[in-house]
């Protein structure tokens, strides 16, 4: 889309030097002997390896596989895909018997037989009634499925969290995380999971639609850059962006870039050619995690 050209375009040799000399500034300042970044093949842990490696060098930083049982078939060949390409080691922790002993599997999900069938009743669970059930879950409205399908979901990323943080502290590592803006401001990431909590998220201020053209400048496979934005760890989702909201990534970068610029919604609605109340649904789902972006909310003090 040329409007997301138009609005997001970067000075990207500048951008990407600038993140570089963060990410050496900081691990200096904290005495580290590397980093370690979570990867899952995707777009944004691929793109923040390859920030690391540009700042450190490739013999210290490590990638950190984390897989499980009910992941994406193809997260370790991209995995692998991108550990190789810039040549870095990849360490592999699977995290399923921790999960299995939370009870992460007790969800009807995991008792399910074989991929496809839980595939096949994820999608159907996911898009019943027309409903979302990320959506459901972020402003406080879920039943009981949505409830535990949700938990189920981010003990995967909580756990994650902290098996980086271990690997971390017995390397002497610093962890570099990969969230962004697009998903942040709607709160589509899990609140203190690995997605979330890192020594530095070297991408935190960007757009999706920023981070294409970084992963670009730096490298990345097409074959990667060229991924949806699967979320591996719920079957059937193939894009959360489409599969959580309804909406293509571009054209919610779009739509939140309008909105934090102080445009409404009836606005917006013909630059993305959807109806004003589906624009109004994002702004409000944006107000209504607002507190995932706050650790921890507590009360003012007393005058």
């Amino acid at each position: 889309m040329q409007l997301v050209q138009d609005l997001f375009q970067l000075d990207v040799k500048k951008t990407t030097r600038h993140i570089i000399d963060f990410i050496t500034k900081k691990t200096d300042e904290l005495r580290r002997d590397g980093c370690v970044v979570a990867l899952s093949g995707g777009l944004d842990s691929t793109t923040v390896l390859a920030l690391c490696v540009q700042a450190l060098g490739n013999d210290k930083v490590t990638a950190l596989f984390l897989p499980e049982r009910q992941g994406g078939r193809d997260t370790q060949r991209f995995a692998m895909m991108a550990s190789s390409h810039f040549n870095v080691t990849m360490k592999t922790i699977n995290i399923t018997k921790i999960c299995r002993a939370l009870g992460t599997y007790d969800f009807i999900l995991g008792r399910l037989p074989t991929d496809e069938a839980r595939i096949k009743l994820a999608k159907k669970f996911m898009h019943s009634s027309g409903r979302h059930a990320f959506v459901e879950a972020a402003v406080g409205r879920p039943d009981y499925l949505i409830g535990h399908c949700m938990a189920s979901y981010n003990s995967k990323h909580r756990v994650r969290c902290i098996v980086a943080y271990k690997y971390a502290e017995e390397h002497n590592l610093l962890v570099a995380g990969s969230a962004h803006k697009s998903e942040d401001l709607v709160g589509l990431f899990v609140k203190n999971g690995v997605d979330d909590n890192a020594d530095i998220m070297p991408l935190k201020n960007f757009f999706r639609s920023h981070i294409l053209q970084i992963a670009r400048e730096i490298g990345v496979p097409d074959a990667i850059c060229n991924r949806t934005p699967n979320p591996e760890t719920i079957p059937g989702i193939d894009d959360k962006y489409q599969d959580f909201l309804g909406i293509p990534g571009e054209k919610l970068d779009i739509i939140l870039h309008q909105l934090e610029n102080g445009r409404k919604p009836d606005e917006i609605s013909g630059t993305v050619s959807l109806d004003t109340s589906t624009i109004e649904e994002i702004r409000d789902l944006v107000a209504a995690t607002a507190h995932m972006r706050n650790h921890s909310m507590a009360p003012e003090l007393l005058s």
